[in-house]
């Protein structure tokens, strides 16, 4: 203690959390090596691949001779031009070990300010400091660019197989055998190896002041609290470079590095209105507003308005009418395009079937009008399932799985608002000790809601509009794979995009038994009406009200039962959806 009414306090604190994990080796599919190219592998002449393997894989992709001038049952049987020599390949690389990975978490933080008294006001002042360090390491990954050198052999001076790029073999490339059980040696397996590293780093200042304390006016006492805040938020998630690119045997991991800092001020007060007066026990009015200029979405700010009306002991209302804000984070603003796995639906699809015939006639068109999409529509595609080629533009459940996507972050994305009201009763009766019975209405409003771009939304939309003056900016949002046509690569990204409503109500009761039986019971129960929950995707779109939906019951009951005695507790909750 600096006094008696000064006081100086300090907080320092640091955490280290270890934690290890290890499961099967790598499923190697071969199109992981080559970017979820699945015709990559092998190629047939590779001195590795087995005789009979290579000779199946020539007679599987030999056509009759096109030039040919006799009797074509007469013709001579060549390489289909379209095959470009390689055999795809999946193998459980257990040569190059288990997967697994190391995490190392560290966290600090030190705080320091003084409190006390001045006066009539009590105040406060901080600063904090806080950082949290992450290293990940994995194993039993591969270096995608070493594997692709590693799978290009050819027969040496020496009579055994080397890595036909003489650049790859300089820098030690050894080539790989993965025909049979143990067949990849330990040399080849350190070659393709590959141990990814990701660091992280969260650094968090905060500086803060704040002044509580009462003054009169018109012979009342008005309750306040002020201050004042100033944060700095940073953060660097940082993979290695072939986590980057997607070349280590998973998905890519972008860079996500950013810092923003906000200044802001509040004040609040508690104002009573009417006291002591038949059915005005009391009567408060609470206010408070806050403005917060930040250096990513600028100035905003947020206020309150609330009355709390007591009218008897047993029996009071409350009444509150808020305007908030969330700005955006830094992993709203600055995510790098991270990749998953989710499919969409290709609008395409169904092109040289009968299913044609019930599509938009604007979609077809469009379709049709990128050579490999039409190409494909028109020669089959491939089904390995159906063994062979099946009419049309269709999608495999292989094709389906080749899908990728990448979500991240926007830089000009703004602050979103909402609105909300709430309005309730409070009733206590005094003729029943212990219980007390609230009811409660909500309204709320939010708009320029934060959230990512439906990439379904996005390429229908591309292909749904007219191409005369080119393509719209949506049909950026997809790649196809040459030659077939098939979606490749879809994009998303955050914007202020669309608007939610929910409104209903909330019944709620609790009742606390106690000197009636052993040990104190305590029921509580919580019923939930919604009678609207509305998401509008655009201001052109019609809002779609979700409530009747799975997830969005119309009604919800829960009870909760606690029982009480000593040391021990029992508590039972049964939750009903209607």
């Amino acid at each position: 203690d600096i006094s008696e009414d000064h006081q100086v306090f300090a907080e320092v604190s640091f955490t280290s959390v270890e934690s290890q994990s290890e499961f099967e080796p790598y499923p190697l599919n071969s199109e992981d090596i080559f970017g979820g190219l699945g015709n990559r592998g092998y190629h047939y002449t590779n001195p590795f691949v087995p005789e009979e393997i290579a000779d199946a894989a020539v007679a599987y992709n030999s056509i009759p001779d096109p030039d040919f001038e006799g009797d074509p049952a007469d013709a001579p049987l060549i390489l289909d031009p379209a095959w470009n020599g390689e055999i795809p390949f999946i193998r459980r690389m257990a040569e190059t070990g288990n997967r697994g990975s190391l995490n190392t978490r560290d966290t600090f933080r030190v705080a320091i300010g003084t409190e006390g008294t001045i006066g009539d006001l009590d105040y406060d002042w901080y600063y904090q400091y806080g950082e949290n360090n992450r290293l990940q390491t994995s194993t039993g990954q591969f270096n995608a660019m070493n594997f692709q050198q590693a799978l290009r052999a050819e027969m040496g001076p020496l009579g055994t197989p080397i890595c036909s790029d003489p650049i790859a073999r300089s820098q030690g490339c050894v080539p790989i055998n993965v025909f049979g059980i143990g067949a990849i040696t330990p040399e080849a397996a350190a070659w393709v190896g590959y141990d990814p590293m990701r660091r992280s780093v969260n650094t968090q200042q905060v500086f803060g002041a704040n002044i509580t304390g009462d003054f009169p006016l018109f012979g009342q006492d008005i309750s306040f609290a002020t201050g004042f805040e100033w944060r700095e938020e940073y953060s660097d998630d940082d993979p290695d470079d072939l986590q980057e690119q997607g070349l280590h045997g998973g998905n890519v991991v972008p860079r996500t590095i950013g810092e923003y800092d906000v200044k802001g001020a509040y004040v609040e007060v508690l104002v009573p209105l009417l006291y002591d007066m038949p059915m005005v026990q009391d009567l408060t009015l609470e206010a408070a507003y806050r403005a917060d200029e930040y250096s990513s979405a600028g100035t905003v700010d947020a206020s309150k308005i609330g009355l709390n009306w007591q009218f008897v002991d047993s029996l009071s209302l409350r009444a509150v009418y808020a305007e908030s804000v969330r700005s955006p984070d830094i992993n709203d603003l600055y995510q790098g395009q991270a990749q998953t796995y989710t499919s969409i639906g290709d609008p395409c699809a169904g092109l040289g079937t009968d299913a044609e015939a019930n599509m938009d006639p604007t979609v077809v068109a469009n379709c049709y009008s990128i050579p490999d999409v039409a190409n494909t529509a028109a020669n089959g595609s491939f089904d390995p399932d159906a063994g062979g080629i099946v009419p049309g533009f269709t999608y495999s459940q292989p094709d389906i799985q080749t899908i990728s996507g990448f979500v991240g972050g926007n830089e000009n994305l703004t602050e979103e608002s909402a609105e909300t009201m709430t309005v309730g009763l409070v009733f206590t009766p005094t003729f029943v000790e212990g219980l007390a019975v609230t009811v409660d209405y909500y309204d709320i409003e939010i708009d320029d809601v934060i959230g990512s771009v439906s990439a379904t939304r996005l390429i229908n939309e591309c292909y749904e509009a007219s191409w005369a003056g080119g393509q719209p900016s949506q049909c950026s949002a997809h790649e196809r794979f040459p030659g077939t046509g098939k979606l490749r690569y879809w994009y998303s990204y955050g914007v202020n995009q669309s608007r939610y409503v929910s409104k209903g109500y909330d019944v709620a009761a609790a009742y606390v038994v106690d000197n009636v039986i052993p040990g104190s019971l305590r029921l509580s129960a919580l019923w939930t009406k919604r009678d609207t929950h509305t998401f509008q995707t655009t201001s052109e779109s019609n809002p779609f009200d979700y409530v009747g939906e799975v997830g969005y019951n119309d009604d919800k009951f829960k009870v909760t039962l606690v029982y009480e005695i000593g040391d021990f507790l029992i508590s039972l909750d049964n939750t009903i959806y209607g």
